[in-house]
């Protein structure tokens, strides 16, 4: 702000907030992201101090909105389960792109938290369909069509899902491993990710092809709240051979195991060709020296989730689908 206290741009308001600039963007386009208290607090202020940018007001022209408008398909239920503070890859990468394609194609739509609608089931006869995120515990209308990016417990009818294939995920980075120059790998991911570990394909597939090539598999599992995850990787890497490869289950368990390598001063001995994370994920690329990954493409799940979702309330007979987008192993530097 000026010494005045005007405030004359969104940096301003950001710092009045103890916030970033884009996070005042989103309350003042009222985006449904951010909590609804948050939005009227920075929009309230906005109004007190006569902030009101022209084009948060301007109406998106037809050529803006691709020509493609779907509004009587609305409205869709657009479901989440995560606190806004932590870092989540799925809510992270792919909400933001859904909530830009709907706008584009005209579709009203709610983002709600999972807990209001177990408390209250009949929010879903308000909707025409209901876009959602990784498995979640809830039962929805069996009537209501359903669209899920990720997850791998089965579907019941009239739900679609588009996710990653995980197999090939798995195939990617057991052969990455058997590349390397190492005699064990290290599995990391954070112990609410996933339900049942043994179970999942991205994580049982792994852990089958490098045992069975002789390659012994530790799994290292963090929590919300972990203090000792830097000592515990520690007496791993002490208890043996230092040919260790290490895998991170998505790019939160990497900036987990990223930090701990970082601060042990081992990211130059593993990141070159013994760490792999799942995800090609903005919060890796601080990191040094860089690593491989494995790209699940976030954008192109999201986008092809949308669509679906669309064309089946146009084709409410349709058989049920699951759609596997195939990942890509990212070399360091590489696109």
């Amino acid at each position: 702000m000026t010494s005045g206290g005007k405030i004359r741009n969104l940096n301003d308001l950001a710092k009045h907030f103890d916030c970033t600039a884009m996070t005042v963007s989103m309350a003042l386009r009222d985006s449904p992201q951010l909590p609804e208290a948050l939005r009227e607090r920075i929009k309230a202020f906005a109004r007190k101090n006569n902030f009101s940018p022209r084009s948060y007001n301007r109406k998106k022209t037809q050529r803006e909105c691709g020509g493609k408008r779907y509004s009587h398909l609305g409205p869709l239920l657009i479901l989440h389960n995560d606190f806004y503070h932590e870092p989540n890859p799925a809510r992270d990468q792919t909400m933001p792109c859904a909530f830009q394609l709907l706008n584009q194609y005209g579709v009203e739509y709610s983002y709600v938290d999972i807990s209001e609608v177990k408390r209250d089931p009949e929010i879903f006869q308000k909707f025409s369909g209901v876009l959602y995120y990784n498995d979640q515990e809830i039962e929805i209308p069996p009537e209501l069509p359903t669209m899920q990016i990720f997850g791998w417990k089965p579907l019941k009818p009239r739900q679609d899902r588009v996710t990653t294939d995980d197999e090939k995920v798995a195939e990617l980075t057991a052969d990455f491993f058997l590349a390397a120059d190492i005699n064990r790998v290290a599995m990391v991911w954070r112990d609410d990710m996933i339900s049942n570990y043994y179970e999942h394909p991205r994580v049982h597939t792994l852990k089958r092809k490098l045992e069975t090539a002789g390659i012994p598999v530790t799994s290292l599992l963090f929590s919300r709240q972990d203090d000792d995850f830097l000592e515990r990787l520690q007496e791993y890497i002490q208890q043996g051979d230092k040919a260790i490869g290490f895998f991170a289950f998505n790019s939160v368990s990497g900036l987990k195991l990223c930090s701990a390598l970082d601060i042990m001063h081992l990211m130059p001995i593993y990141a070159p060709d013994k760490l792999l994370v799942c995800d090609n994920n903005l919060l890796l690329q601080n990191f040094w020296p860089d690593f491989h990954t494995v790209d699940l493409n976030f954008p192109m799940l999201t986008r092809r989730a949308v669509d679906g979702l669309l064309w089946r309330l146009d084709n409410p007979d349709a058989p049920e689908s699951t759609l596997y987008l195939y990942p890509r192993l990212l070399s360091p530097g590489s696109q």
